[in-house]
């Protein structure tokens, strides 16, 4: 799994993912960079987790 932030402007950033097709698709909101990637690691976590 390869996500992505973007700035948006100032202090505001957007989050993106790469899907199985190879597509980026976009993460809903546009926050500052903490809020950003707390939201991609809360949202993407179970592709985050190892394989058992």
């Amino acid at each position: 799994m390869v996500a992505r932030l973007t700035e948006l402007g100032r202090n505001r950033y957007g989050a993106a993912f790469r899907s199985h097709s190879g597509r980026w698709e976009p993460l809903p909101g546009a926050w500052s960079l903490d809020e950003m990637a707390q939201l991609v690691v809360t949202l993407l976590e179970p592709y985050l987790q190892p394989d058992n």
